[in-house]
């Protein structure tokens, strides 16, 4: 587990004694990614109490590596919407443990339903994500602005 946020102490304290868990501190980016390429899925966990919408951009790390994630999230999150309409993984909401517990073991105990939300997540990184495919987006949508005004 790396990361920082509201409740990042009390996920240290809880994980001091559990074999095979280890909790770090936030790392600079290039530390994270390569890390990341030996993880299985991404998690993300928002705070509950958030009243404004929050996306994280580990997601797109997530993505762009073809890894599957697993959410618990708060109310005002356009996240959770995002992941299950592209099917790249399963959400639920920060106060529901049961169905994070049993998203968890949905997704860890079918390596087909793992390689197809995988795939989906790249697929989906490469469709909305890609910065290359932006760029090319917004200076197209500058162009046409553009010639529509007669600038």
């Amino acid at each position: 587990i790396i990361g920082s946020g509201t409740r990042f102490n009390d996920v240290k304290a809880a994980a001091k004694n559990i074999k095979d868990v280890f909790v770090l501190d936030q790392l600079p980016k290039r530390e994270y990614d390569a890390l990341l390429n030996h993880s299985d899925i991404g998690m993300i966990f928002l705070d509950e109490r958030f009243t404004i919408p929050n996306y994280p951009s580990r997601l797109t790390s997530y993505l762009s590596l073809g890894k599957p994630v697993i959410a618990s999230v708060d109310n005002c999150t356009d996240i959770s919407s995002d992941i299950e309409k592209n099917n790249v993984g399963f959400s639920s909401n920060s106060k529901n443990t049961d169905l994070l517990i049993k998203n968890i073991n949905k997704l860890t105990s079918d390596k087909e339903l793992y390689k197809q939300l995988s795939e989906n997540a790249i697929s989906f990184f490469n469709r909305e994500f890609k910065i290359e495919d932006n760029v090319d987006r917004m200076i197209s949508e500058i162009r046409r602005y553009q010639n529509e005004k007669n600038l």
